[in-house]
């Protein structure tokens, strides 16, 4: 991943290797972090991506590393910061390898601190 400075127009690699499109990426409300959601593995069947990663690469340090992993079957198709900054939506579908949906879409939100689901918000599609 290369990263661009945009006063100085100076590219500087980071040394962090993506192999696979990813959802985002996004900076942090603060300006200190680059998160996306990277696709664990791909069922072999279909190659549908499965356990997607909440991964977080901090600026200042250079490091890249996950902060919580979805269930299996969950796909995200959104990501969006809170105000708060410790916080993040996700909306998605949980899927079946034949990447049909397996129950209604949800949001879930992700305590990026604790590394853990804070909630879970369903709706019936009846």
């Amino acid at each position: 991943m290369l990263l661009i400075d945009l006063g100085t127009w100076i590219m500087r690699s980071t040394g962090v290797v993506v192999n696979d499109s990813v959802l985002g990426p996004f900076f942090s409300p603060d300006g200190s972090a680059l998160w996306w959601a990277d696709p664990g593995w791909h069922d072999r069947a279909h190659g549908v991506a499965r356990e997607y990663a909440l991964v977080r690469y901090d600026l200042a340090g250079g490091q890249a590393a996950t902060a919580f992993t979805f269930a299996e079957s969950f796909e995200p198709w959104q990501l969006r910061p809170m105000r708060d900054g410790q916080h993040l939506a996700v909306f998605g579908v949980p899927t079946s390898t034949d990447n049909l949906a397996e129950d209604t879409p949800r949001v879930q939100v992700i305590d990026t601190a604790a590394g853990a689901l804070s909630r879970r918000i369903c709706r019936s599609m009846d």
